[in-house]
């Protein structure tokens, strides 16, 4: 809740409320964040809309963002970038050796920072990565 001014009392929607606890946790993973309000507004806001769209596609694991299926006919493997939800900022290491292990030859990680995962993986791999609930999205590179 929040009193405004003249006394009156305004009641945080979900998506407010969300927003804001959002922001708490990339700022406490991120300081550098506090520093930056587009960046962090950007980040913010660009999960809400994506959790938005796997709610109204009943999806679990990531949005997966282009044809990546389509790639796999002309080549191996294929270039990655892995978007990691918010709250997991602060575990974006242990994701990234948790992937490692769990799809071996099936990913090679190019680059990691706070929030991606820039890799490289084949058909099995991108398919166990379908899965993964820690992950908001998944693009090409």
């Amino acid at each position: 809740m929040i009193k405004n001014l003249s006394g009156d009392v305004k009641q945080n929607t979900e998506k407010e409320y969300k927003s804001n606890v959002l922001k708490e946790v990339a700022v406490e993973n991120n300081p550098n964040l506090e520093q930056n309000q587009n960046d962090l507004d950007y980040l913010v806001q660009s999960q809400i809309v994506t959790e938005e769209k796997k709610e109204k596609l009943n999806i679990t694991g990531p949005l997966i963002i282009g044809l990546i299926s389509d790639k796999f006919e002309k080549q191996n493997d294929i270039n990655i970038i892995i978007f990691l939800n918010i709250e997991e900022w602060n575990n974006s290491n242990q994701r990234k050796n948790e992937l490692i292990l769990e799809l071996g030859s099936d990913m090679k990680v190019n680059s990691t920072d706070w929030r991606t995962i820039d890799a490289n993986v084949t058909q099995k791999g991108f398919n166990l990565l379908k899965n993964k609930e820690y992950i908001m999205s998944i693009g090409i590179r």
